[in-house]
């Protein structure tokens, strides 16, 4: 899973893995757990990722000062706790949540009042949003109600959604209706349905190669208990002509049958269509490692594979012979690099590496860069999204063409499936199209040899600047800068500071490359 992942990463391909399925990962409950850990264990880096979280999203130079006020307090987080709202009395959040932590809720109770309280309802106003914050509090209820095997205090619901965030009672609701690649085994697909998937199939060899303890079991008739059991070190072979042979064919059975079932879950995921990728160990291609299935020592990875075959290969032969099955070869895997490592002997405290950077790191913020104010923030979360949504789609776009638009449509439906619906998000891109549409310049493949999308240049202290789209004419040695807006900040410096940075590189200057005026692009959203 791991290495299909990083294919799709380099392939700029966007996915959800296993671990991005559970409830616990969802955007709408991370900061709620966050809030829940501070509550319970007073873990400073939990706060601070629930006030960056986006149901606060609170200001740099707010963060700054309370990361400086735990510094003062000596990282004490009982005396940071205690002063926080005293010296913090203007900001609203650290109000609410001084407030609950002396109320002393109970946990159910204390995660009802954190959705509440914060207005996460509306924050998080998406379908999806709002069936997977009812899914968690029935998760919390659940436990309160049911579960005996740990403490029904906040520390006792820490521990169970911590041990049980990968079960399936806590996929998100609504998972299989985000327009992405999802990575999962199969045994996490059971229960879930998609248009198309891809099984990627090893089939290992017969042949144990480590030692290993065997455990056979006998089970009562009724299958309620244990009657009886047989260990052994690595020597199951034998078990075949002793007397526990009987308990030997009965763990085969009960074998078989996993595999059979897990065929099963994973030939029946798909709605339309199915891909399999399978590999097994054997030199002499597909046909040989069908032919080696033996009756008298049933193996069902090689009879599934052998079914698959031959219904594909009648399949082939009655669509004008078209090629269904490929079959690939063995190759030597690459060699691993060699990983070294080096032990920093001169750190004798690593918490230094926790500590508030000095005050002289924080540089004064340009005028465009201003913040909105907390009280029109979540006001305006929705037209941010649809500003980020816009700013996504054209990053995609180098040059205009049907095709260009069609595959950054698809590119921006599935990264942003999951916070906007499709007519929504289909609605901002046409209103984007209107804008490439009235500047077609701009991106046109006659007047630009070259285009950088989201290319970032850095100044002398190492700030890093992202140019929205930089346009480059060699045959004129033209350089255009262009901003995209949604909103109604513009500031003239902000286009001035891109030009002024990118005048200092050396290939431009040596070049006598131009810099054409800078150009804030409007788009009605």
């Amino acid at each position: 899973m791991n290495t299909v992942a990083a294919v799709l990463r380099e392939m700029k391909i966007d996915y959800i893995d296993e671990t991005s399925l559970s409830i616990i990962h969802h955007r709408a409950i991370k900061p709620v757990l966050a809030l829940l850990n501070w509550f319970y264990n007073l873990d400073f880096t939990s706060l601070l990722i629930f006030l960056r979280s986006d149901a606060i999203l609170m200001d740099s130079e707010d963060l700054k000062n309370i990361l400086e006020f735990w510094q003062d307090c000596q990282t004490d987080n009982t005396a940071f706790c205690q002063k926080l709202s005293e010296k913090f009395t203007d900001l609203k959040p650290i109000k609410i949540i001084t407030a609950l932590q002396k109320q002393n809720l109970a946990p159910l109770q204390l995660t009802k009042s954190i959705i509440k309280d914060f207005n996460l309802i509306n924050i998080f106003n998406q379908e999806s949003d709002q069936a997977n914050l009812t899914k968690f509090l029935d998760i919390v209820a659940s436990f309160i109600a049911a579960n005996l095997d740990y403490s029904h205090d906040l520390g006792g619901l820490l521990r169970f959604l911590d041990d049980n965030q990968k079960a399936e009672a806590f996929t998100q609701t609504g998972i299989q209706q985000q327009d992405v690649l999802k990575i999962i085994t199969i045994h996490k697909s059971k229960g879930l349905e998609f248009d198309t998937v891809i099984l990627i199939q090893n089939c290992p060899s017969n042949t144990a190669h480590f030692s290993e303890l065997s455990i056979f079991p006998n089970y009562t008739p009724d299958f309620t208990a244990l009657a009886g059991a047989v260990f052994t070190y690595n020597f199951s072979s034998m078990l075949k002509d002793s007397p526990a042979q009987p308990l030997l064919d009965m763990q085969n059975k009960r074998l078989c049958l996993e595999a059979i079932n897990v065929w099963y879950v994973a030939l029946t995921r798909a709605k339309r269509n199915i891909y399999a990728l399978i590999t097994y160990s054997i030199k002499d291609g597909l046909q040989k490692y069908v032919a080696s299935f033996k009756n008298d020592k049933p193996n069902v990875n090689k009879l599934l594979v052998g079914s698959l075959e031959s219904a594909f290969t009648d399949e082939s032969t009655q669509q004008d012979n078209s090629l269904v099955i490929t079959m690939g070869e063995l190759v030597p895997a690459p060699e691993e690099k060699k990983i070294t490592s080096a032990t920093l002997t001169n750190l004798k405290d690593i918490s230094n590496w926790f500590s508030a950077p000095p005050a002289e790191y924080f540089i004064a913020k340009d005028s465009w860069q201003d913040n909105i104010s907390s009280e029109n923030r979540h006001q305006l979360a929705s037209a941010q999204i649809k500003g980020n949504i816009a700013h996504y789609y054209l990053e995609q776009i180098r040059f205009d063409s049907p095709d260009a638009r069609s595959i950054a449509a698809q590119r921006t439906h599935a990264f942003y499936g999951s916070l906007m619906q499709a007519d929504a998000l289909q609605n901002v891109i046409q209103k984007t199209n209107q804008t490439i549409d009235e500047n077609a310049s701009l991106f046109d493949l006659n007047f630009w040899e070259q285009v950088f999308c989201e290319w970032t240049v850095f100044d002398d202290h190492k700030n890093a600047f992202r140019i929205d789209r930089l346009l480059v004419s060699h045959k004129r040695k033209e350089i255009q800068v262009v901003d995209y807006k949604t909103g109604k900040i513009t500031d003239s410096d902000q286009l001035n500071k891109y030009l002024k940075l990118i005048g200092k590189i050396p290939f431009i200057k040596q070049n006598n490359y131009t810099l054409l005026p800078g150009i804030f692009l409007k788009i009605i959203l």
